[in-house]
C-alpha cells in the first residue's frame, strides 16, 4: 500500500470512485510549507512550496494499492511532479507522495478551496473524469477500471 496526500479534487469521494472504482481509506492530514492555488482557467488546484513558514495545505491521506497509484499518476499527468513529503495526521507525522504543480506561472493568485469546488465545479469535473476513464479504457482495449492495471 502506498500513501498519497491529496489536497484538491482527489479529496472528493465521488472522484475517487470514478477513477479507482472504490473510495480508499481517507484520513485528514496537513502539509506544511506549501500553498494551494487554482490552476489558471481550470477548476482544480496545484500546490507549490512556500517561503512562508506558516503556510500549510489541508488535505487527505489516502492508502492506495500500487495499481491505483499508477492510475492516479496517469490521471495527474505531466502538469504535476510526484514528490515525497511529510504530512501531519491527527496523531503523527507520516511520509507520503504528493503531486506538486510543475509550473508556478501556470497558477493563478486565487487560493483554491475544496468547499468552493464542491459547490461550483464538482459536476463538470466528474463528467470530465468519466470521459477520461472511458478514453483510457478504449485506448487500452479494456472494460473495467483499466482492468486494475
Amino acid at each position: 500500500m502506498g500513501r498519497v496526500f491529496v489536497y484538491g479534487t482527489l479529496q472528493a469521494p465521488e472522484v475517487l470512485e470514478v477513477l479507482l472504482g472504490r473510495i480508499p481509506e481517507r484520513r485528514p492530514a496537513m502539509l506544511r510549507g506549501y500553498r494551494r492555488f487554482r490552476v489558471r482557467d481550470r477548476s482544480y488546484p496545484g500546490i507549490v512550496a512556500s517561503e512562508e513558514a506558516s503556510s500549510s495545505v489541508a488535505g487527505m491521506l489516502l492508502d492506495v494499492s500500487s495499481q491505483e497509484e499508477v492510475i492516479l499518476d496517469d490521471f495527474e499527468g505531466d502538469e504535476y511532479v510526484k514528490q515525497d513529503v511529510t504530512v501531519e495526521g491527527e496523531l503523527q507525522r507520516t511520509e507520503a507522495s504528493a503531486y506538486v504543480y510543475r509550473d508556478r506561472l501556470g497558477l493563478s493568485a486565487v487560493e483554491w478551496t475544496y468547499e468552493a469546488f464542491r459547490r461550483e465545479g464538482l459536476p463538470d469535473f466528474l463528467a470530465m473524469c468519466e470521459g477520461y476513464v472511458r478514453e483510457e479504457r478504449q485506448a487500452k482495449g479494456i472494460g473495467t477500471q483499466f482492468e486494475r492495471l
